[in-house]
Formats: structure tokens, C-alpha cells, sequence
């Protein structure tokens, strides 16, 4: 597995939690708190990390259902999921970004879960992989942007990018895997296309 170099990695700019099974509170520098759902292996090695990003009138567990039975054998086999709550203040979607703001705190949560997880040792930081569905997904392509320091892969489920949302990427080096999910000719949601 190839991916983002640990020099890139970001460091926790707040106090890192206790890693357990279940919602734990990450606090990074600027944002408000915000849980995550974290499933792993207690005292499992480091290995790769999945963030997970819900679809829009959808919840943490959608990670369940989402990686469905394959879920159980990624956290056997060393992988650490992590899917972020959604901010209510973001707006009709669950993800700033999705929204159309500038605002960077969901980037800023995922910043804090990378830099805490690799202080802990307990990701392999070349193999962070982001996924996500419909909002999900537009968060996913946003943050294979923002982010491609240290993203090795993306899978967007029904997603897309914005036709105003063009910043460049972080890292245009970062030439990581991606596997796009769209949508039918009749797939049309709040005015988007998702063909």
C-alpha cells in the first residue's frame, strides 16, 4: 500500500481522547467539539484508517450498512473506522462544505481524528482512506482536495463536486485511488444531478 508520507500527517491541535469503541468527543483548535464513532480492535496494531462521511437525513451508523459484512472482517483485520457527526449548525446538509460554506471545521475534525490516531500509533498513516454517500460523498470529494496530503483512496457513493467548488488540491503529487459510485438519469436530489 502506497499513500500519503508521514510528514504530512497533521497534529492534534487539542487534547486527544481516550480511543474506545463507541462516540468519542474530538476537540481540535477553533471548532467546536464533535463526536465520532469509532470502531476498531482493542490493542490491535496500527493499520489503516476509513473515514466514513453519512448521506444527508442519515446518521454514524450508515457506516454499518454501508460496509455491511465486510465491516466486521476491516476491524478484524486492523482496519479503525471513524465517522464523524454531522454539525447541526451546517445547514439543510449535514457537511459545511456541502453547503457552500468556506467554513473547515468537518476538515478540521478529520485533522484532529488523523493527527490523534497517529500520535496513538494506531493507523498505519499510508493508508487513510475516505468514503461517503450522496452529502457523504460530496464531503469525500472535498476532502480528497483539501486533504490529498494525506488521503490514499476515495469511494463516493452518489456524489459528485459542485460546478463552483474548484480549489485546487493540497497535494496534486497524491495521485490516490478513487472508485465513483453515480447515479441514473433519474437520480435527481434538491436540484442535483447525480448522474
Amino acid at each position: 500500500d502506497v499513500g500519503a508520507p508521514a510528514a504530512f500527517i497533521p497534529q492534534p491541535t487539542g487534547v486527544c481522547p481516550p480511543l474506545v469503541n463507541g462516540d468519542v468527543t474530538f476537540a481540535p483548535a477553533g471548532v467546536p467539539p464533535r463526536k465520532v464513532k469509532l470502531a476498531f480492535t482493542e490493542g490491535g496494531a496500527a493499520g489503516p484508517l476509513l473515514l466514513y462521511w453519512h448521506a444527508t437525513g442519515s446518521a454514524v451508523e450508515e457506516a454499518d450498512y454501508a460496509l455491511g459484512a465486510t465491516k466486521a472482517a476491516m476491524i478484524a483485520s486492523g482496519t479503525f473506522i471513524a465517522a464523524p457527526y454531522s454539525d447541526d449548525a451546517a445547514g439543510q446538509f449535514e457537511w459545511w462544505i456541502v453547503n457552500q460554506s468556506t467554513r473547515q471545521d468537518d476538515f478540521l475534525v478529520a485533522d484532529e481524528v488523523v493527527g490523534c490516531l497517529a500520535q496513538a500509533g494506531r493507523i498505519d498513516t499510508r493508508r487513510i482512506h475516505v468514503m461517503g454517500m450522496s452529502a457523504g460523498a460530496l464531503q469525500t470529494t472535498a476532502m480528497s482536495l483539501f486533504r490529498s496530503s494525506y488521503v490514499a483512496s476515495v469511494v463516493t457513493f452518489s456524489g459528485g463536486i459542485p460546478a463552483q467548488f474548484t480549489p485546487p488540491p493540497l497535494d496534486p503529487g497524491n495521485l490516490f485511488a478513487a472508485l465513483i459510485f453515480h447515479g441514473g438519469a433519474s437520480d435527481n436530489a434538491f436540484s442535483t444531478d447525480f448522474r
